[in-house]
Protein backbone atom coordinates (compact mmCIF):
# COMPACT_ATOMS: atom_id res chain seq x y z
CA UNK A 1 0.00 0.00 0.00
CA UNK A 2 1.33 3.44 -0.95
CA UNK A 3 1.99 6.07 1.69
CA UNK A 4 -1.02 8.06 0.50
CA UNK A 5 -3.19 4.95 0.63
CA UNK A 6 -1.96 4.18 4.14
CA UNK A 7 -2.92 7.69 5.25
CA UNK A 8 -6.41 7.30 3.83
CA UNK A 9 -6.77 3.89 5.45
CA UNK A 10 -5.78 5.34 8.83
CA UNK A 11 -8.60 7.88 8.49
CA UNK A 12 -11.11 5.43 7.00
CA UNK A 13 -13.69 5.94 9.81
CA UNK A 14 -13.64 9.72 9.25
CA UNK A 15 -14.05 9.23 5.50
CA UNK A 16 -16.99 6.87 6.00
CA UNK A 17 -18.72 9.34 8.31
CA UNK A 18 -18.22 12.28 5.92
CA UNK A 19 -19.34 10.34 2.83
CA UNK A 20 -22.42 9.04 4.66
CA UNK A 21 -23.27 12.57 5.84
CA UNK A 22 -23.09 13.87 2.27
CA UNK A 23 -25.19 10.91 1.08
CA UNK A 24 -27.85 11.54 3.73
CA UNK A 25 -28.07 15.24 2.84
CA UNK A 26 -28.26 14.39 -0.88
CA UNK A 27 -31.00 11.77 -0.38
CA UNK A 28 -33.12 13.97 1.89
CA UNK A 29 -34.91 15.94 -0.89
CA UNK A 30 -36.04 12.73 -2.64
CA UNK A 31 -36.96 10.82 0.54
CA UNK A 32 -40.65 11.04 1.55
CA UNK A 33 -41.30 12.51 4.99
CA UNK A 34 -42.80 9.20 6.08
CA UNK A 35 -39.55 7.39 5.24
CA UNK A 36 -37.08 9.69 7.00
CA UNK A 37 -36.20 6.85 9.37
CA UNK A 38 -34.31 5.23 6.48
CA UNK A 39 -31.80 8.06 6.63
CA UNK A 40 -31.43 7.50 10.36
CA UNK A 41 -30.76 3.80 9.87
CA UNK A 42 -28.24 4.58 7.13
CA UNK A 43 -26.42 6.82 9.61
CA UNK A 44 -26.51 4.12 12.29
CA UNK A 45 -25.13 1.61 9.80
CA UNK A 46 -22.18 3.91 9.06
CA UNK A 47 -21.50 4.27 12.79
CA UNK A 48 -21.58 0.48 13.23
CA UNK A 49 -19.10 0.09 10.35
CA UNK A 50 -16.78 2.71 11.88
CA UNK A 51 -17.01 0.98 15.25
CA UNK A 52 -15.97 -2.29 13.63
CA UNK A 53 -13.01 -0.67 11.86
CA UNK A 54 -11.83 1.08 15.03
CA UNK A 55 -12.18 -2.17 16.98
CA UNK A 56 -10.11 -3.96 14.32
CA UNK A 57 -7.46 -1.25 14.57
CA UNK A 58 -7.27 -1.81 18.32
CA UNK A 59 -6.76 -5.56 17.90
CA UNK A 60 -4.51 -5.56 14.83
CA UNK A 61 -2.81 -2.15 14.86
CA UNK A 62 -2.42 -1.38 18.53
CA UNK A 63 0.33 1.13 17.78
CA UNK A 64 0.59 4.87 17.25
CA UNK A 65 0.04 5.59 13.54
CA UNK A 66 0.71 9.03 12.07
CA UNK A 67 -0.92 10.22 8.86
CA UNK A 68 -0.69 13.14 6.44
CA UNK A 69 2.73 14.38 7.50
CA UNK A 70 2.00 14.02 11.23
CA UNK A 71 -1.08 16.24 11.14
CA UNK A 72 -3.20 13.49 12.72
CA UNK A 73 -2.38 10.44 14.77
CA UNK A 74 -4.31 7.24 15.45
CA UNK A 75 -3.36 6.00 18.91
CA UNK A 76 -5.07 4.39 21.89
CA UNK A 77 -6.16 7.81 23.15
CA UNK A 78 -7.87 8.73 19.87
CA UNK A 79 -9.48 5.31 19.50
CA UNK A 80 -10.98 5.48 23.00
CA UNK A 81 -12.64 8.82 22.32
CA UNK A 82 -13.83 7.74 18.87
CA UNK A 83 -15.59 4.70 20.29
CA UNK A 84 -17.24 6.91 22.92
CA UNK A 85 -18.34 9.39 20.23
CA UNK A 86 -19.78 6.60 18.04
CA UNK A 87 -21.91 5.46 20.96
CA UNK A 88 -23.15 8.96 21.80
CA UNK A 89 -23.97 9.72 18.16
CA UNK A 90 -25.83 6.42 17.79
CA UNK A 91 -27.87 6.99 20.95
CA UNK A 92 -28.67 10.52 19.77
CA UNK A 93 -29.98 9.19 16.45
CA UNK A 94 -32.14 6.57 18.19
CA UNK A 95 -33.51 9.21 20.55
CA UNK A 96 -34.12 11.63 17.69
CA UNK A 97 -36.31 9.37 15.58
CA UNK A 98 -39.39 9.52 17.85
CA UNK A 99 -38.56 13.05 19.05
CA UNK A 100 -38.55 14.55 15.55
CA UNK A 101 -41.94 12.97 14.85
CA UNK A 102 -43.46 14.38 18.04
CA UNK A 103 -42.04 17.85 17.31
CA UNK A 104 -42.96 17.52 13.61
CA UNK A 105 -39.46 18.38 12.49
CA UNK A 106 -39.34 16.63 9.13
CA UNK A 107 -35.74 17.40 8.20
CA UNK A 108 -33.73 14.39 7.10
CA UNK A 109 -30.56 16.47 6.87
CA UNK A 110 -30.64 16.51 10.67
CA UNK A 111 -28.91 13.12 10.64
CA UNK A 112 -26.37 14.40 8.14
CA UNK A 113 -25.47 17.25 10.47
CA UNK A 114 -25.01 14.80 13.34
CA UNK A 115 -22.49 12.90 11.21
CA UNK A 116 -20.73 16.08 10.08
CA UNK A 117 -20.41 17.23 13.70
CA UNK A 118 -19.11 13.75 14.58
CA UNK A 119 -16.48 13.91 11.83
CA UNK A 120 -15.24 17.21 13.26
CA UNK A 121 -15.05 15.64 16.71
CA UNK A 122 -13.08 12.69 15.33
CA UNK A 123 -10.56 15.07 13.75
CA UNK A 124 -10.29 16.92 17.07
CA UNK A 125 -9.39 13.82 19.08
CA UNK A 126 -6.87 12.63 16.45
CA UNK A 127 -5.22 15.94 15.66
CA UNK A 128 -1.64 16.60 16.75
CA UNK A 129 -1.43 19.90 14.88
CA UNK A 130 -3.16 23.00 16.23
CA UNK A 131 -4.66 23.97 12.87
CA UNK A 132 -5.98 20.44 12.35
CA UNK A 133 -7.62 20.57 15.78
CA UNK A 134 -9.00 24.03 14.96
CA UNK A 135 -10.52 22.82 11.68
CA UNK A 136 -12.14 19.89 13.48
CA UNK A 137 -13.51 22.28 16.10
CA UNK A 138 -15.02 24.53 13.44
CA UNK A 139 -16.61 21.62 11.56
CA UNK A 140 -18.20 20.46 14.80
CA UNK A 141 -19.32 23.95 15.79
CA UNK A 142 -20.81 24.93 12.41
CA UNK A 143 -22.89 21.76 12.36
CA UNK A 144 -24.10 22.39 15.91
CA UNK A 145 -25.06 25.99 15.10
CA UNK A 146 -27.42 24.70 12.40
CA UNK A 147 -28.79 21.88 14.55
CA UNK A 148 -29.55 24.28 17.40
CA UNK A 149 -31.87 26.31 15.18
CA UNK A 150 -33.56 23.42 13.35
CA UNK A 151 -36.83 23.89 15.24
CA UNK A 152 -37.61 26.99 13.20
CA UNK A 153 -41.19 27.25 14.42
CA UNK A 154 -39.98 28.25 17.89
CA UNK A 155 -38.38 31.71 18.36
CA UNK A 156 -36.41 30.40 21.35
CA UNK A 157 -34.62 27.91 19.10
CA UNK A 158 -33.63 30.60 16.62
CA UNK A 159 -32.47 32.83 19.47
CA UNK A 160 -30.35 30.01 20.87
CA UNK A 161 -28.75 29.40 17.47
CA UNK A 162 -27.91 33.10 17.09
CA UNK A 163 -26.36 33.31 20.57
CA UNK A 164 -24.41 30.12 20.04
CA UNK A 165 -23.10 31.33 16.67
CA UNK A 166 -21.97 34.74 17.93
CA UNK A 167 -20.27 33.49 21.09
CA UNK A 168 -18.88 30.43 19.30
CA UNK A 169 -17.30 32.65 16.64
CA UNK A 170 -15.86 34.85 19.41
CA UNK A 171 -14.28 31.88 21.18
CA UNK A 172 -12.93 30.51 17.89
CA UNK A 173 -11.25 33.85 17.21
CA UNK A 174 -9.59 33.79 20.63
CA UNK A 175 -8.40 30.21 20.06
CA UNK A 176 -7.03 31.06 16.62
CA UNK A 177 -5.18 34.08 17.97
CA UNK A 178 -3.53 31.90 20.61
CA UNK A 179 -2.54 29.42 17.89
CA UNK A 180 -0.97 32.23 15.84
CA UNK A 181 1.13 33.33 18.82
CA UNK A 182 2.35 29.77 19.41
CA UNK A 183 3.26 29.57 15.73
CA UNK A 184 5.32 32.73 16.21
CA UNK A 185 7.09 31.10 19.14
CA UNK A 186 7.76 27.67 17.62
CA UNK A 187 7.63 28.28 13.87
CA UNK A 188 5.17 25.40 13.58
CA UNK A 189 1.69 24.41 14.68
CA UNK A 190 2.62 20.78 15.38
CA UNK A 191 2.39 19.87 19.06
CA UNK A 192 5.75 18.06 19.16
CA UNK A 193 7.58 21.08 17.72
CA UNK A 194 5.74 23.44 20.09
CA UNK A 195 6.72 21.27 23.06
CA UNK A 196 10.39 21.49 22.06
CA UNK A 197 10.25 25.28 21.61
CA UNK A 198 8.55 25.81 24.96
CA UNK A 199 11.12 23.63 26.66
CA UNK A 200 13.77 26.01 25.34
CA UNK A 201 12.03 29.33 26.00
CA UNK A 202 10.18 28.50 29.23
CA UNK A 203 7.19 30.16 30.88
CA UNK A 204 9.00 33.47 31.33
CA UNK A 205 8.47 34.29 27.66
CA UNK A 206 5.43 36.65 27.51
CA UNK A 207 4.35 35.30 24.11
CA UNK A 208 4.21 31.76 25.49
CA UNK A 209 2.22 32.90 28.52
CA UNK A 210 -0.30 34.94 26.51
CA UNK A 211 -0.72 32.17 23.91
CA UNK A 212 -1.35 29.59 26.65
CA UNK A 213 -3.99 31.82 28.27
CA UNK A 214 -5.78 32.49 24.94
CA UNK A 215 -5.87 28.81 24.00
CA UNK A 216 -7.16 27.92 27.47
CA UNK A 217 -9.91 30.55 27.16
CA UNK A 218 -10.91 29.26 23.73
CA UNK A 219 -11.24 25.69 24.98
CA UNK A 220 -13.03 26.80 28.17
CA UNK A 221 -15.73 28.38 25.98
CA UNK A 222 -16.21 25.05 24.20
CA UNK A 223 -16.25 23.21 27.55
CA UNK A 224 -18.63 25.76 29.13
CA UNK A 225 -16.28 26.18 32.08
CA UNK A 226 -16.74 29.10 34.48
CA UNK A 227 -16.49 32.03 33.74
CA UNK A 228 -17.05 31.24 30.04
CA UNK A 229 -20.31 29.36 30.53
CA UNK A 230 -22.99 32.05 30.21
CA UNK A 231 -24.14 30.91 26.76
CA UNK A 232 -24.86 27.35 27.85
CA UNK A 233 -28.25 27.58 29.67
CA UNK A 234 -29.93 29.62 26.92
CA UNK A 235 -28.58 27.43 24.12
CA UNK A 236 -29.44 24.17 25.90
CA UNK A 237 -32.98 25.39 26.60
CA UNK A 238 -33.64 26.67 23.08
CA UNK A 239 -32.12 23.79 21.12
CA UNK A 240 -34.14 20.65 20.33
CA UNK A 241 -33.79 18.22 23.24
CA UNK A 242 -31.93 15.61 21.23
CA UNK A 243 -29.47 18.27 20.07
CA UNK A 244 -29.00 19.42 23.66
CA UNK A 245 -28.13 15.87 24.68
CA UNK A 246 -25.65 15.57 21.81
CA UNK A 247 -23.96 18.87 22.67
CA UNK A 248 -23.86 18.16 26.40
CA UNK A 249 -22.04 14.85 25.93
CA UNK A 250 -20.35 14.51 22.54
CA UNK A 251 -19.25 18.12 22.00
CA UNK A 252 -17.92 18.39 25.55
CA UNK A 253 -16.11 15.04 25.30
CA UNK A 254 -14.40 15.95 22.01
CA UNK A 255 -13.43 19.40 23.32
CA UNK A 256 -12.02 17.89 26.50
CA UNK A 257 -10.05 15.28 24.53
CA UNK A 258 -8.51 17.93 22.27
CA UNK A 259 -7.88 20.20 25.26
CA UNK A 260 -5.98 17.47 27.12
CA UNK A 261 -3.88 16.51 24.09
CA UNK A 262 -2.88 20.14 23.42
CA UNK A 263 -1.91 20.88 27.01
CA UNK A 264 -0.15 17.59 27.72
CA UNK A 265 1.62 16.92 24.42
CA UNK A 266 2.16 20.53 23.35
CA UNK A 267 2.21 22.60 26.52
CA UNK A 268 3.26 19.92 29.00
CA UNK A 269 6.43 21.84 29.79
CA UNK A 270 4.26 24.51 31.43
CA UNK A 271 2.35 22.07 33.60
CA UNK A 272 3.51 23.74 36.80
CA UNK A 273 1.97 26.99 35.59
CA UNK A 274 -1.40 25.77 34.22
CA UNK A 275 -2.23 22.78 36.46
CA UNK A 276 -3.22 24.91 39.48
CA UNK A 277 -5.25 27.28 37.29
CA UNK A 278 -7.22 24.44 35.74
CA UNK A 279 -7.80 22.87 39.14
CA UNK A 280 -9.28 26.16 40.32
CA UNK A 281 -11.47 26.48 37.20
CA UNK A 282 -12.75 22.91 37.64
CA UNK A 283 -13.64 23.45 41.31
CA UNK A 284 -15.37 26.78 40.65
CA UNK A 285 -17.29 25.27 37.73
CA UNK A 286 -18.52 22.38 39.85
CA UNK A 287 -19.51 24.55 42.80
CA UNK A 288 -21.11 27.41 40.87
CA UNK A 289 -22.86 25.07 38.44
CA UNK A 290 -24.51 23.09 41.22
CA UNK A 291 -25.46 26.17 43.26
CA UNK A 292 -27.02 27.99 40.29
CA UNK A 293 -28.85 24.80 39.24
CA UNK A 294 -30.88 24.95 42.46
CA UNK A 295 -32.92 27.94 41.28
CA UNK A 296 -33.58 26.67 37.75
CA UNK A 297 -37.14 25.77 36.74
CA UNK A 298 -36.25 24.22 33.38
CA UNK A 299 -34.55 20.84 33.47
CA UNK A 300 -32.52 21.55 30.31
CA UNK A 301 -31.07 24.71 31.88
CA UNK A 302 -30.34 22.76 35.05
Amino acid sequence: MSLYGADLFALLPELIVVVTACLVISLDPITPASRQDLLAWLSVGALALCLGITGWQINELNIRVSAFSDLVVIDAYARFWKILLYGVAGLTIFMSMPYLKVERIQLGEYYGFILLALSGMMVMVSGVDLLTIYLGTELMSLSLYVMTGLNRSKPRSLEAAAKYFVLGAFSSGILLYGISLLYGVAGSTKLATIAGAIGTRGADDPLVLIATILIAVGFCFKLAAVPFHMWTPDVYQGAPTSVTAFMAVAAKAASFAAFMRVFIEGLGGLKAEWSLLFLLIAVVTLVLGNVVAIVQTNIKRM
